[in-house]
């Protein structure tokens, strides 16, 4: 009995340790990795808009933080409108309202596909509108800086109308196998930018090795997914500077003109 007793009491121990270094190397993370965009301040509300990295032309992930006396503000609710004032016209660009952030829930998250970057054309600032639990409506405005890149083209067919064809990720591919997402959307309005998600896509990459020399790799036509996203998979056999040539057919039986993104691979 003695010697069971002590079996137990060794048992427990060890359990006690095993719980207790797994508690203290656990890390808790209270806030998010995210780089600071810009900061305003309206009404006693402190709004912060984040990002994984810069914004560029193509898709982005916004992170937004609401604080009122140091603490998380809730709301009843939270919209947006990026806005690119060119001066004599303005217009927005394909974008989602901000929801939950499921990882933080002191955040909203929202993604914004960019039609065109910041400089000499307009500037961009996204104005937004919260509802406090008092149904008081407060609006304001965070300007932003977009960056020219080569994740975003635009095309036309043959009634004139305009598509933005955006390479979501990978935002830099690496040699070997790199899950791709593709979005497709039309200019309806200035304001109004649908997303397309009925059109069937297909991918040609190739590499250009110089002199009449070139070479393809193994690759996955995308899928239209149930979120409107089209996503495929290109496995590339080397580093380098690589071209993909993006073809589209919409539900309407309307070819586009094909569109070509230029970008380089680099080595794992």
């Amino acid at each position: 009995m003695k010697l069971f007793k002590q079996s137990l009491k060794a048992i427990a121990c060890t359990l006690f340790v095993i719980y207790s270094f797994n508690c203290d190397s656990t890390e808790v993370t209270s806030e998010p990795d995210f780089n600071l965009i810009n900061t305003t301040e309206v009404e006693g509300y402190t709004v912060q808009l984040f990002s994984e990295s810069n914004f560029i032309t193509g898709g982005n992930t916004l992170y937004w933080s609401i604080k009122k006396d140091g603490k998380t503000a809730e709301l009843r609710s939270f919209s947006v409108t990026p806005m690119m004032d060119m001066g004599m016209m303005q217009h927005s660009t394909p974008y989602t309202q901000p929801k939950a952030y499921d990882e933080f829930p002191a955040y909203y998250t929202n993604d914004a596909t960019f039609i065109m970057p910041s400089g000499e054309m307009g500037t961009w600032d996204i104005k937004f509108t919260m509802v406090t639990m008092a149904d008081e409506e407060i609006s304001g405005s965070i300007d932003i800086t977009v960056d020219s890149s080569w994740h975003l083209t635009s095309v036309k067919d043959s009634n004139d109308q305009m598509y933005f064809i955006s390479w979501n990720t990978p935002r830099n591919p690496t040699s070997g196998s790199n899950d791709i997402v593709i979005m497709l959307y039309k200019r309806e309005t200035m304001m109004s930018f649908p997303m397309v998600a009925d059109a069937d896509v297909s991918i040609y990459p190739y590499m250009d090795m110089g002199s009449g020399q070139g070479h393809s790799t193994s690759f996955t036509d995308p899928v239209a997914t149930a979120d409107g996203a089209y996503m495929g998979n290109i496995t590339y056999n080397m580093s380098g500077t690589w071209t993909t040539t993006v073809s589209v057919i919409t539900a309407q039986n309307d070819t586009l003109p094909d569109v070509v993104f230029e970008y380089n691979v680099q080595a794992k």
